[in-house]
C-alpha cells in the first residue's frame, strides 16, 4: 500500500493488516514523486513526477524495489498512470494534455503505442482502460473526459469511416510516386 500527501509518499506492508510496517524506500528523482498505480499483479508499481518521468519499478520484493524503466519525453508533469487488466499496457496523463499508451509487455524496454492530444490547456489527470482495454478514457483538468480507442482495427476502421473522399489511383500516383497503389479503405 502506498500513502501520499503533497510532499511525501510511504509505502506500506499491509500483509498482515494488524501490524502494518512501514517499507524504507525512496521513489526517486528530486521533484515530487507520487507512486501512482499498482499493476493487476501488484509486483510492478508506477510512480509519476513532476519531472516528466514515469518510473515502473519491481515490487516482487517489497524490501527491496528495483527500478525497471524510466520513461521520458513528457511535455509537462505527469499526473496519472493506470495499468490495463492484463498488466501489459500503461497509460499515462500530463499536464500539456497528452495521454500516452505504452507497451509494457517488457517492462524494462517499454514501447509508445499511442499519443492522444487533448486542446491546448486541457492537461490530463486521470486515465482509465474499460474493462475490456478496448478503450481508453483521459479526464481533462478543463472537466472534459475522452475516449481514445486502443486496439489498431478500430483506429483504422474510424479513420476509414469518416476519411472522405477516398483517395483516387491518380492522386496516389501523384504524392507517393513509385509506391503500388492499393485502398486503404
Amino acid at each position: 500500500m502506498v500513502i501520499s500527501t503533497d510532499t511525501a509518499s510511504r509505502l506500506w506492508d499491509i500483509a498482515d493488516p494488524g501490524r502494518p510496517r512501514e517499507i524504507p524506500f525512496r521513489f526517486g528523482g528530486t521533484d515530487t514523486v507520487q507512486p501512482d498505480a499498482f499493476s493487476p499483479d501488484g509486483r510492478m508499481l508506477a510512480t509519476v513526477s513532476g519531472e516528466r518521468t514515469v518510473r515502473l519499478l519491481d515490487m516482487s520484493a517489497p524490501d527491496q524495489p528495483r527500478q525497471l524503466a524510466t520513461i521520458t519525453g513528457y511535455g509537462d508533469v505527469v499526473y496519472s498512470a493506470v495499468f490495463s487488466a492484463d498488466g501489459r499496457r500503461l497509460a499515462t496523463g500530463d499536464g500539456d494534455g497528452t495521454t500516452r499508451l505504452l507497451d509494457i509487455g517488457d517492462p524494462g524496454n517499454p514501447r509508445e503505442l499511442g499519443v492522444f492530444s487533448s486542446p491546448p490547456g486541457d492537461g490530463v489527470d486521470r486515465v482509465a482502460f474499460s474493462p475490456d482495454g478496448h478503450t481508453l478514457a483521459s479526464g481533462g483538468i478543463g472537466g472534459v473526459v475522452r475516449f481514445w480507442p486502443t486496439v489498431i482495427n478500430q483506429v483504422i476502421n474510424r479513420v476509414c469511416a469518416v476519411a472522405h473522399p477516398r483517395i483516387t489511383e491518380s492522386e496516389w500516383d501523384q504524392y507517393l510516386p513509385g509506391v503500388p497503389y492499393h485502398a486503404l479503405c
